[in-house]
Formats: C-alpha cells, structure tokens, sequence
C-alpha cells in the first residue's frame, strides 16, 4: 500500500507523523511511505523518510498514486484523488477561535482551494465531542467524522514523556532549576492578511518586567503560529528561546512547566499534562468581536486565568501554585469536556479504523456478499429463520446491500449497573460464546449489508468497547454516568449524515429477523418502533396509539399499553431535527422515549408501531432477561437468510 503524507508547512509533525511511525513500526516495509515537505523543512525528516516538494509534479504524482492520503490541514494544491483510494484528514486542534466557513471577513478566494480539498476527504478525525458538530459545520463536510482523540497526543500519555522531555530541555538548554513557560499565542487575521509591510506578530508582554520579577530561574519558550510567516527577533540577553520551528509541539509540552496562550488551540493539548495554564487575553474583545469570534464563552470555560495586562499575566507566573489551586475545579471540567478522548490509544484507534479501509481500497475486485458475510461472521453460513421467514427473504444480493446506506447507531454508553457485571452490558457474553454487541453487529450486517454504517455510542470503559469492535464509528458520551439514553442518543444523531437513522439500545438481542419485518419502514423512511405484544410488564417501556394507528403514547408510565418497545427504533429523516430539538431538551435522566413522546404530543409526529411479536428479541436488563434471551435465541448463529449468493 502507497501511504502520502501531509503535515502543515511541510513539517515531519503533528498526527500524520504519529500514525506514520506506528503504522512504520507495525508493518515494517509492507507499505511505501512519501512525505510532502518544502525546501525549508526537508532536512528535519529523518534520512530514511522519502520526501518530495509540495506543488511540485512529483508532488501531486505522489498523491495522485497513494492507496491513502493522510494529511492534518487542507492540501490547497492542484492534484486528482484516484478512485478507489482513501483520504483521511485528521485536521489538527479543537477549536475555540471560529474556522473555515464559520470566519466572517477573510480574503475573496482564500478558500477556494481548500474547498476543492474538502471535497476529497472520506474520513475527518474529531479530538472530542465537543468539537465534532464544529468541524462538520465549518468545513460543509457530510462525511463520516471519527472521535478518536488525536495520535500527536498519544506521547503526552506515554510512559517515555519524561525522557523525551529530559532530552528536549537539554537541547534547548534550559537547566533543570529553570521553569520553562510555553507561549503560544494565535495568529491575528488583520496582521496576516494586510499585506502592508507591518510585523505579522506583536509581541505583548513585556521581558525587561518578566526578567525583573522572575529572574533566571524562568525562561520563555516563544512558539508562534505556523500562519505567521515572519520571526521575531530576540534582543540578546532576553530570557526567550524562539521555538516556532521546532518540528513538534508536543515535545515542547513535555520540556515546559506552564503554559501561557490567548485562543489557541494548544488549549486543549496541553491540558492533558495537567500542567497550568494562563491565558494571555489582552485583546479579547477585538479578537472575539471583530476579527474571528468564538464558538463558546473562553471566560466560563478556560481552565485557569484571563489577564489582560503584562504585569497581570507576569504576576499569575510569579504565584503559579496559588493559581492553580484557584481554579482546579474548572480544570477538571475543561479535561472532562475537551479531552476525554486523550488515553494514549488514539493512534491505535486511528489504525485500526482506517486500515481495513485502505486494504479494501486497492483490492481490484469487490467481495461478494457471501464472501463479505463469511468474513464478518467468522465463516458461518447463514440458515433460515427457525419460527417463520419472512417475506423480504427473497431479496436479492444487490437489494440486500443497497440497505447498507441505512445508518445504525448502537446505544452502548451505560453502566448496565442492573445486571451486575464489570464490563460494559453489550459485552455480556452469551451463551455460544457472542457477545450481545457481537450478534447485533453479524444481525445488522445480515439483513442491512455488511458495508452498513453503525456508530456505538461509548462511556462506561469505552475502550473495552472500541477494542471489541474496532471497525465501528464511535461518538462518546462524558457524561454516561449521569445521563440516560435520551443524550446519548442526542450526541448521535449530531453526528449523523443527512438521511434517517436506525437505532438500537446496546442489551437487546434479537432474532434478525426482526430487522427483515421493519425493511418495508425503512424503505418508505417512516419513523417506527419496535413492538412486542405478547407482553406488556410495569417496568418496561410500553405504547398505546392513536386512531389512525400512530403511536400516542411511549414511556413506562403507560396505563393499558399495548405491548412493550424492544429497543429497535427509526426515526426519517423528515422527523430526525425534530427529535433532536426534543431529546436536547429532555432532563439528564429521561430515556431517549421521553422525546419521541413529546415530540409526538406536541408536534404530531407520526412514528409506526411495527409489531414483531413473531419474532424474539429481548433487552437485557436483569440476569433473568439474560437466561431468557439464552432460551429463547439459544446460541446459533443468526439464521435469517436461506440463500445469499
């Protein structure tokens, strides 16, 4: 396989270098590597690393062969994505200053090019949660948009971060009684843009105050934006060490003690160390009113403090330990919210999603279904459903993959405390040895097509649940401890393309066949939930409907229901905004039910009850449920298909 690569200004950096090196490592020689550089960067890749200049022919030649294309900023140069090959753009920080299309007032054309890029990508890598919806937003991206966390941060975690930063303060000289303090300011889009002949940097703080209040014992680690073109020079004496081309921020991360930025992304990244953090916001209401605007208040959200002054800012350093104790408490939220994700196994995550993709990629022939299904069910030949077949078995193979555009969301946040197990409830093994997630995924893949897009919402142990099926997309929930499926499901939807989207809960086990009676639904995009009316239990979600059939009400709180929800649900894409606006408004606690019901109540939403009673599914909440689902599904394969190919 031909990997390209591409890291902003043509550095060896960042997360394109960080998947390089395992992908390097994992594979040895099974793939040929090409980096894109400049003539001012070449000589910072290592010797074995084959280089070719950006916007020169052997350039776009590289791109233009590559089986897959990593890159973490926009490739604003002429070149043509071949078919069949994959381009994932892991981008390269959370944004809090607006990006892209969200910048009002920037130079006429100055993202055309970058459009044109855009427009190539097949995956995008979102940080967090938070940052997701933002990406997709700036970049008009419909996409699939993977949170992984970044490969660039895996160091931070990684248990060789103090000798890389024993190794990083020696080369820069900085002595171990020395407090190195990062600066990390944005750049200024008037500055950049003007064209006039002003610096494109101002520096603000003030070093004869900074050497007289601190002395030796501190040094100030300059590195500026890769937008600003120009480099500030340093008075000698000064008690600055300019780092701008230093290859890789995050070893600088590692060799600094604190770090002092204003609104750039570094924010998020360094919070990972743990280490303090001043913000440096002497322009705050010209760059957030004026130049780019933000996409939330810094000031409720920063995790230290907002100083405006030099003599402020060189104060809070002086004070550093009672200014961090200050504001521990918003600390922990600000690494809660941005950087969950950051366990030191993004690189791994990465990997493993885009791997089998590539692989795929340059196969010169495409699987066929059965040969598809074999591979996602360990070899099984699929058999007849043992109580009835159901009428769309007949379908075709090209019908049965045309189902895979349908998009599928697992809902696997929760702590399943009720069943009292460690691990996640969709791990809970059954009986021939599956685990619930398992038989979802090989019933999913059966019925919808093995290419079916699924996304598992992740919380409690979220690892162990990426690692059971790295393939899936994932969007994570922060706060499954305390929220209910009403925000998880909320969190996916978000991160869903236009179109409808089947949902599951993550305990349900189901005969597949079940997914072959909602197939007509699916096809007409009407919303629906599955039913079972051969119970109707006080601790389960139960329905009644209206005149014309619709369901009316939804909730456990139902008196003479009709039967009980399964857990297997639509929503089309007519109605899928409007039960995002309800879910978002639902309490924390309110199951993902409390939405539909509203939002029919009070909008007329028209939801199907689709009835399969004929057929077995089961959630599994307590350990009753789960030796129901064993006798009832027993421990067979899905059996829903007679014949595939």
């Amino acid at each position: 396989m031909k990997v390209t690569y591409y890291s902003f200004r043509g550095l060896f950096a960042d997360n394109p270098r960080a998947l390089y090196e395992e992908l390097a490592e994992r594979d040895g020689r099974a793939h040929a590597h090409t980096w894109l550089c400049t003539p001012q960067t070449q000589h910072m890749f290592p010797p074995e690393v084959e280089t070719v200049r950006y916007g020169t022919p052997e350039a776009r030649a590289a791109l233009e062969q590559a089986d897959l294309v990593i890159a973490n900023d926009c490739i604003s140069m002429p070149w043509t994505k071949r078919p069949g090959s994959r381009y994932l753009q892991t981008w390269h920080g959370t944004p809090l200053k607006r990006i892209h299309h969200d910048v009002q007032g920037g130079p006429e054309g100055w993202l055309t090019m970058a459009d044109l890029d855009v427009a190539r990508w097949d995956l995008l890598l979102s940080p967090n949660s938070a940052t997701t919806e933002r990406l997709r937003k700036a970049f008009g991206y419909t996409g699939p948009v993977h949170e992984t966390g970044y490969p660039r941060n895996d160091l931070l975690s990684s248990p060789r971060r103090d000798e890389v930063r024993a190794k990083v303060r020696a080369g820069l000289g900085i002595g171990a009684h020395q407090t190195a303090v990062l600066y990390t300011p944005t750049w200024r889009d008037d500055l950049v843009f003007a064209g006039d002949g002003r610096p494109e940097f101002e520096f603000p703080i003030d070093l004869d105050q900074f050497s007289a209040r601190l002395g030796q014992d501190h040094v100030l680690l300059l590195r500026l934006h890769s937008m600003v073109a120009g480099r500030m020079p340093i008075p000698p004496g000064a008690p600055v060490i300019d780092v701008s081309d230093h290859p890789d921020v995050r070893d600088l991360y590692l060799a600094a003690d604190l770090m002092v930025t204003d609104y750039s992304s570094t924010m998020f990244d360094f919070a990972i160390t743990g280490k303090p953090l001043l913000f440096f916001t002497y322009d705050l209401e010209r760059y957030r009113d004026r130049l780019r605007g933000f996409y939330f208040d810094l000031a409720e959200v920063a995790p230290g403090p907002l100083v405006s002054t030099s003599t402020e800012l060189v104060e809070a350093i002086a004070d550093i330990d009672a200014v961090t104790a200050e504001h521990a408490e918003r600390y922990a939220r600000f690494r809660e919210t941005f950087c969950h994700l950051e366990d030191g196994a993004a690189t791994r995550r990465v990997l493993d999603l885009i791997l089998p993709a590539a692989t795929a990629a340059v196969q010169t022939t495409r699987p066929t279904l059965r040969e598809m299904t074999s591979v996602r069910t360990g070899g099984r030949v699929l058999e007849p459903v043992r109580r009835r077949l159901s009428p769309y078995l007949t379908r075709t193979p090209a019908g049965r993959q045309s189902a895979s555009s349908v998009q599928t969301v697992i809902l696997a946040a929760g702590m399943g405390t009720r069943l009292g197990r460690q691990e996640p409830k969709p791990l809970t093994r059954l009986n021939d040895g599956r685990s619930i997630l398992q038989r979802q995924l090989e019933g999913l893949r059966a019925v919808l097509g093995a290419d079916v897009s699924i996304t598992a919402v992740v919380g409690y142990r979220s690892d162990l649940v990426m690692q059971a099926a790295p393939d899936l997309l994932f969007a994570y929930n922060p706060d499954f401890a305390v929220t209910n499926t009403s925000k998880s499901l909320l969190r996916a939807l978000r991160t869903t393309r236009a179109g409808g989207v089947l949902w599951l809960n993550g305990d349900v086990v189901f005969d597949p066949a079940v997914l072959e009676q909602a197939l007509p639904h699916l096809a007409a995009d009407q919303s629906f939930v599955c039913v079972d009316t051969n119970t109707v239990a006080d601790e389960e979600v139960k329905y009644t409907l209206d005149g014309d059939g619709y369901i009316r009400e939804l909730s456990k709180t139902v008196r003479g229901g009709l039967g009980e929800a399964v857990g297997i649900n639509y929503v089309s894409a007519a109605d899928k905004a409007t039960l995002i606006e309800y879910l978002d408004a639902c309490s924390h606690k309110d199951y993902f039910e409390r939405g539909i019901e509203t939002a029919i109540a009070e909008r007329g939403l028209r939801v199907r009850a689709v009835d399969i009673s004929g057929y077995d599914a089961v959630e599994v909440d307590f350990e009753g449920d789960l030796v129901r689902a064993n006798t009832l599904l027993g421990g067979e394969a899905p059996n829903i298909v007679a014949e595939i190919a």
